[in-house]
């Protein structure tokens, strides 16, 4: 009985821990996916894809898909993506398979009116569709941003934190063993002071102090500013 007991309670306490470390697993996740599926509930990568493009949008000499019309009643579609798998064509209710030429995925298709959109189903191995889905770009790119200096506030938040940290926990130290085993006057009520002060919320402190950064202007520490 003890152990089923024992046993019920780690698992209440394993799936609270998890709902407590979802949010971060899931800001972890977002922050290497590729543009377009951060706000989308997908976390595994799909290796079949349905895309629709509009032709005015394929080049025949840029971009990955490609369209050119023949003289007659018939266009190519080229597919220039060395990762795919497998690709076919949806148009007028019929389906075309495109074909591997070399690292380029290739259909001649007869048509009665130009289309305007075309519809792909686009099939890659885990692999390549992996890579497509997660990537360190954003890191890399927000790491090298001219116009946002990351670099600047990533040393400026060590330097802040390391410091305010070290202070906080000597100044405490030396406080909290004055309250404890020495005895003063006022003690009671520089006590009852102090606790006072950390009542206080830090959001309240943020306006103030953005006041008198602002006032002070830009401020250089150690070649930074």
């Amino acid at each position: 009985m003890k152990f089923i007991k024992r046993t019920f309670i780690y698992v209440i306490l394993i799936i609270f821990t998890f709902i407590q470390l979802l949010p971060f697993f899931w800001m972890t996740i977002t922050s290497v996916k590729e543009q377009g599926y951060a706000l989308k509930n997908q976390f595994f990568p799909r290796t079949i894809n349905y895309l629709e493009k509009k032709v005015s949008d394929m080049s025949e000499t840029d971009g990955e898909f490609q369209i050119v019309f023949a003289e007659g009643d018939r266009f190519a579609v080229i597919i220039k993506n060395p990762t795919v798998k497998h690709a076919e064509l949806e148009f007028e209710g019929n389906v075309f398979i495109l074909k591997k030429i070399d690292s380029y995925w290739a259909a001649d298709v007869p048509y009665k009116e130009k289309p305007e959109i075309l519809k792909f189903k686009i099939t890659k191995p885990f692999k390549y569709a992996f890579k497509d889905f997660y990537t360190l770009n954003n890191f890399r790119n927000i790491w090298n941003n001219k116009d946002f200096p990351f670099k600047r506030f990533f040393v400026n938040s060590i330097i802040v934190a390391f410091f305010s940290g070290l202070f906080t926990v000597v100044l405490t130290t030396m406080g909290g063993y004055a309250f404890a085993k020495k005895d003063f006057y006022w003690k009671n009520g520089l006590f009852y002071f102090f606790l006072a002060l950390m009542l206080v919320p830090g959001m309240i402190y943020m306006v103030p102090q953005f006041a008198l950064v602002y006032q002070m202007g830009e401020i250089k520490f150690l070649g930074l500013g």
